[in-house]
């Protein structure tokens, strides 16, 4: 009798210990797909360090939904996320062979959308998105010696700011989603001016507005996710400024099939380089 007091009393203990399913809302903010960084110009000696900002000229995405008052909680859709209109970043790049170079390269990206890909109201974190990366670039010569074919690929991680629920007091947490791009960069140097475009892809990332977790499971606190991937458009030139500084402008934009637009509007990018070495 008192094995079988003992067993059920175990029992209950387990049930009551038991958790039920549950769900809750999230709000983040996450960075517009870009073109990777390349004129389509092999480095000229060992080391270069660069800089950049870019900035949604006019969203396409806050075209639909825009109050001009910062926008208000999500109403509908399933994507919880603002999207960033301004990015400033860095890299150093390192040249491995007469075509090719490795790079390291940060971005942060800030100034949320009002409204979600979805068209929905939003008031996303502040909190900068925060890119780290991994470069490989290439330049092949296609005809005379100022023509070439260059590409260009991006590994690495964005690191999203996340708040469970809608007050936006509530504390900012982060998770990390896959980063990817790559374009095909061809090229033509004139003198000291490299005119260039740039055809490729960039993952995009998207906070699901709601997550629903199983009975039983592990919290599993916030939540981003790579979604897919953009068409990414961009033409530019840049210009040898000598001592081995480089001035680069390019315009550019990201086509997508997720969410009530199919662009996210036009980009203008602002670069500064600097060649170290022989």
């Amino acid at each position: 009798m008192l094995r079988v007091t003992v067993l059920t009393a175990s029992v209950l203990a387990l049930a009551g210990s038991a958790t039920d399913p549950y769900s809750f809302s999230q709000r983040g903010t996450v960075a517009t797909p870009r073109a990777a960084l390349h004129d389509g110009q092999p480095l000229s000696t060992q080391v270069r360090i660069e800089g950049h900002a870019s900035a949604t000229t006019r969203s396409s995405i806050d075209a639909y939904t825009d109050d001009g008052n910062g926008g208000g909680q999500v109403l509908s859709g399933d994507s919880g996320a603002a999207v960033a209109r301004n990015q400033a970043g860095g890299a150093i790049r390192f040249r491995a062979s007469d075509i090719i170079d490795l790079g390291f390269e940060v971005d942060s990206s800030w100034s949320p959308t009002h409204s979600t890909r979805d068209g929905a109201l939003i008031n996303g974190p502040n909190e900068p998105v925060v890119d780290v990366a991994l470069a490989v670039r290439g330049s092949s010569k296609a005809g005379d010696d100022g023509l070439r074919i260059g590409w260009v690929a991006n590994l690495g991680s964005h690191s999203t700011p996340i708040r469970r629920g809608d007050d936006p007091s509530a504390e900012v947490s982060r998770n990390g989603a896959l980063l990817f791009r790559a374009a095909i960069v061809p090229s033509l140097r004139r003198g000291v001016v490299t005119l260039f475009g740039s055809l490729g892809f960039a993952s995009e990332t998207d906070v699901p507005s709601e997550v629903n977790v199983a009975g039983n499971s592990t919290d599993p606190g916030v939540q981003a996710n790579a979604t897919g991937a953009a068409f990414v458009l961009a033409a530019g030139a840049s210009v040898d400024l000598g001592k081995g500084a480089h001035l680069t402008a390019r315009i550019g934009d990201a086509f997508t099939d997720q969410g009530t637009t199919s662009n996210y509007g036009p980009q203008v990018d602002i670069g500064l380089a600097f060649d170290v070495g022989n």
